[in-house]
């Protein structure tokens, strides 16, 4: 039996990229698949490539056209709503996809104890060449941590996935942000299991108009999402799937800090009591954190004592070094070139690092740094300055 795929593809002011996403999706070497393009009430030329290609290929395109703007989330659940396939794949308007996505993609799904299914793609720039970089996934995540792990940061991105289509498969609609966040956490929450294709499969454009630079809506978006989770609740889930309590308590200081809630960050950390049956990366996680805490509730004192506590740990975190820079600074435990050095050695270590660059540029400028990073960073940057 041949399983179906329905390709859906949100489409809001995309003219300049449509026709070559659209056509990238049509040129796959599995067959068996249709493409559903909604057009977000456009106001560009979207609508009429839309309509080219839907009379083009009168028996592979579905399209809809909504009367108002309504946000990206709401566009993906008419796309879901119309849907025929056993799987849904998700793509973006303005992204390039390789030929054998789809068959990759498929052959995942043989393993029926797989429900959602992504690939790595590369980074295009606004012309479409090539930046030189992908995404990478966490070598550490699998099926046994997504969920703990899923919920410190978010490693999964809605133009990179195809999931077997249920009920579950809904967007949030009050969304503007982060809504394929709040969907493959809530999918991680109900058991779904997940493979990587760690190919290249899909061109990644980064251009000014990503909604994923939005880093204040992104970070508002991320609290309301977490605060769906009651703490006893998730606790409950976590430990029933066999977290210790070190992991679950660094896990919730860092939810607190999302949510802005720095108290309740230092509350569960401090609860963990460093002896030798902790591992360092628990260690390093409680020491870091604790650090933001107390930067943010001005307690620069003990944040210094926290972040050096966690170089000891590991020299050659960026987002540490960044945070020992400011901190330094701010108690004039060393001159500015101390603090100058660690910014530095941050950027060696991860070019492109805009906190680091921001406090260099400060410190340049005979202003002080005050930009700390709150969380370590990704392996691979997707935006940079």
């Amino acid at each position: 039996m041949i399983l179906k795929i329905s390709i859906i593809m949100p489409v809001y002011n995309s003219e300049k990229y449509l026709l070559e996403a659209i056509q990238s999706c049509l040129d796959q070497t599995y067959c068996n698949f249709e493409l559903i393009l909604i057009d977000d009430f456009s106001k560009d030329n979207s609508k009429e490539i839309i309509e080219y290609f839907q009379k083009k290929y009168i028996n592979k395109v579905k399209s809809y056209f909504c009367k108002i703007n309504q946000g990206a989330a709401a566009a993906r659940n008419k796309g879901i709503e119309l849907a025929n396939g056993e799987y849904l794949l998700f793509a973006d308007s303005d992204d390039i996809q390789g030929k054998h996505r789809l068959e990759k993609v498929i052959e995942c799904f043989g393993d029926k104890k797989v429900d959602m299914v992504f690939n790595n793609c590369s980074m295009i720039d606004n012309e479409g060449k090539s930046l030189n970089r992908n995404l990478g996934f966490p070598e550490k995540l699998n099926n046994k941590n997504a969920l703990l792990l899923s919920l410190r940061r978010n490693h999964f991105f809605v133009g990179l996935s195809a999931i077997k289509n249920s009920g579950l498969i809904r967007f949030d609609n009050t969304l503007k942000h982060s809504e394929d966040y709040d969907l493959f956490l809530r999918l991680l929450y109900n058991g779904y299991k997940f493979r990587f294709i760690n190919e290249s499969l899909t061109k990644y454009r980064i251009h000014s108009n990503n909604t994923s630079k939005d880093y204040k809506g992104s970070r508002e978006a991320t609290k309301k999402i977490l605060g769906k989770y009651d703490m006893k609740a998730l606790y409950i889930k976590l430990k029933t799937l066999g977290y210790e309590d070190v992991i679950i308590y660094n896990t919730f200081g860092i939810i607190s800090l999302i949510k802005n809630k720095p108290r309740d960050a230092i509350y569960y950390m401090e609860k963990i009591k460093i002896n030798d049956k902790i591992n360092i990366e628990n260690q390093m996680d409680k020491y870091f954190y604790l650090g933001v805490a107390y930067f943010t509730v001005k307690k620069i004192e003990k944040s210094y004592i926290y972040f050096k506590k966690a170089l000891y740990l590991d020299k050659n975190r960026p987002a540490l070094l960044n945070n020992l820079a400011v901190s330094i600074y701010y108690l004039k435990k060393g001159d500015i070139s101390k603090a100058k050095k660690l910014l530095e050695e941050a950027l060696s270590i991860q070019p492109g690092y805009i906190d680091a660059e921001y406090n260099l540029d400060r410190i340049k400028r005979g202003k002080e740094p005050d930009k700390i990073t709150e969380k370590f960073l990704r392996k691979s940057l997707v935006h940079t300055l």
